[in-house]
């Protein structure tokens, strides 16, 4: 009798914009990916074949292409998925057309929250670490090089990086 097999590893294509880089390559996952990505347990992200590319123009580190990054979710400030896999994110009942702002990004789009949630403080209240949108647009608040994302049909902004946001 073989061993029951845990959840399986898929592979997600991200873009994760921190204040100094875009990381675009295969982010690998094992089971629910709402619960992988705000494990507590798991402080950091392996992106796997990425490309990086300074975001400033500015930045003297243009682009970097490796096989494997670790990457602290601490310094995530977004993270835009293309190919969410199929029942693999549960949106909240609600959504509100806001737009959010980090340090660095201007974030448009579609925030899922709570039906009791107040919005004035949803997000620090949250208990997840990333706060998810839909129909997500990103605007850099910098000289941005060529190359930066612009839109994202899924976005997951880290509830620290938020600075404000309002209605859209």
């Amino acid at each position: 009798m073989s061993a029951p097999s845990g959840p399986a590893q898929i592979n997600l294509d991200v873009t994760i914009l921190t204040n100094l880089f875009q990381f675009k390559g295969k982010l690998p996952i094992m089971g629910v990916f709402q619960t992988f990505v705000n494990d507590d347990q798991r402080p950091t992200f392996t992106l796997n074949d990425f490309d990086a590319l300074g975001v400033n123009a500015n930045n003297p580190a243009a682009h970097l292409k490796q096989a494997e990054m670790f990457i602290s979710k601490r310094i995530c400030q977004i993270i835009a998925v293309s190919n969410v896999p199929q029942g693999g994110l549960q949106l909240m009942s609600r959504s509100e057309s806001l737009a959010m702002y980090t340090q660095n990004y201007s974030i448009i789009g579609k925030f899922h929250l709570g039906p009791d949630a107040r919005l004035n403080d949803f997000a620090e209240v949250s208990l997840s670490q990333f706060i998810i949108a839909s129909e997500v647009r990103i605007f850099p608040l910098f000289d941005a090089r060529p190359g930066v994302i612009d839109a994202s049909p899924i976005a997951l902004i880290h509830k620290t990086a938020i600075l404000g946001y309002h209605k859209f």
